[in-house]
């Protein structure tokens, strides 16, 4: 049975169309085994805090938590709830989770990679790669070119924030949809704003730029090819996937939601939004996250110094946010900002931000990896516990 509009309620879905199922809380050993970082450091002086930081967070109601942070005294790995309520599958630093938007920033790195190789020009208008009909329906496609839709300057309007897109994803859950399927939501909308006279951030700017890539297959190849290529294998991400161009091996966090605002969490795993067309996909855990984040903003081994200088030439989106190619200075309401991205899906959530502005002699800058299996692409209790949670890791990672 499907839904319509005028049965559509985000916040007050019925599951008859995908057989979802309220679980309550039990616990067991996962034995779950990945590709670790070697810390040969001495245990950091206050896990002890972090870990009563991450317990409290389970305790107001989110499901399972990892994070790995860097600071001024050390790093410090944990995690606490569980990955798999049904299942009493503990949540753990392995957990393999999905990022949802924290998938923009190794595609992003892989197409400016793929610029240092002379293989895309960024500057290059996309209109030559879409369809006569597409270019006509999609406001403003006509006008841009990759860097704009790297730097979400294009004023074409985003996919996700239209209503037909989750009675889509509602009413066939496990549904494989196509990225000219998904650009269709977008079709005949008024443009946002004229390109390149601000930013907003719209995921159909990075399903755009996956189609182009996928149009364009530099040296014979799609865009998962070399994200895996040119991202994940260099860096030594030996637990991260991105589904839709491969699959997901091996157990992984079930993603839950609040879906009828009653406090009881439904599983939403099998909830596909849009795996594999660049805006979401990537499944990984905090080990590998700050893998990436290490080898992009530190041991500058992914991209020379132009081209991230390029990913962060920030434009202003309101009093929390810049943005950048692939990247946001997020945390920008706080002290000291952050550069990464947050990732938010059906189920789940996910942050990698490092802080420049936080530097240790020894050690670089501070930074902050985290996997949450709980979603926050819409409004519920738990979204503002989650932001509270945020809130407070930065602080304790902040601490002089």
């Amino acid at each position: 049975m499907k839904m319509n509009l005028r049965t559509f309620t985000w916040l007050g879905l019925a599951v008859f169309a995908f057989g979802l199922t309220a679980c309550e809380r039990t616990g067991a050993d996962p034995g779950i085994a990945c590709s670790k970082l070697n810390d040969t450091a001495a245990p950091h002086p206050e896990a002890a805090q972090y870990e009563a930081l991450l317990q409290k967070y389970i305790r107001l109601g989110l499901p399972g938590i990892a994070v790995r942070v860097e600071d001024g005294r050390g790093i410090y790995t944990g995690a606490a709830g569980l990955a798999d309520i049904r299942g009493g599958i503990n949540f753990t630093p392995c957990t393999v989770s999905k990022l949802g938007s924290v998938t923009k920033p190794f595609l992003a790195t892989s197409v400016f990679r793929l610029a240092e190789q002379g293989l895309l020009d960024l500057e290059a208008p996309v209109a030559a790669y879409f369809t006569a009909d597409q270019r006509k329906r999609v406001a403003n496609l006509e006008l841009v070119s990759l860097r704009d839709l790297l730097m979400h300057r294009t004023g074409i309007p985003d996919l996700i924030a239209q209503s037909t897109y989750y009675l889509d994803v509602l009413n066939r859950p496990d549904g494989k949809r196509s990225a000219e399927d998904l650009l269709k939501f977008v079709y005949d909308l008024p443009a946002d704003f004229v390109p390149r006279s601000r930013a907003v951030y719209s995921n159909t700017n990075t399903l755009l730029l996956s189609m182009v890539v996928d149009a364009i297959r530099p040296g014979g190849h799609d865009h998962g090819w070399w994200m895996r290529k040119l991202v994940f294998e260099p860096v030594g991400m030996g637990n991260t996937w991105y589904r839709g161009y491969e699959s997901v091996p091996g157990r992984v966090a079930k993603g839950y939601f609040d879906l009828y605002q009653n406090g009881a969490l439904t599983d939403v795993t099998g909830l596909v939004t849009g795996d594999g067309h660049g805006f979401t996909g990537a499944f990984s855990n905090v080990y590998d996250l700050h893998r990436f984040l290490r080898a992009l903003f530190v041991d500058s081994t992914l991209l020379n110094a132009a081209s991230l200088q390029q990913m962060q030439a920030w434009q202003t989106v309101d009093a929390e946010h810049q943005l950048g190619a692939g990247l946001i200075h997020d945390y920008f309401d706080k002290p000291i900002p952050g550069v990464g991205h947050f990732g938010g899906d059906f189920g789940y959530a996910a942050g990698a931000h490092i802080f420049p502005g936080a530097t240790h002699p020894q050690r670089g800058p501070r930074s902050i990896s985290f996997c949450v299996n709980y979603g926050t692409n819409g409004g519920s209790a738990l979204r503002d516990v989650y932001l509270q949670f945020r809130n407070e890791l930065y602080a304790l990672v902040m601490r002089p």
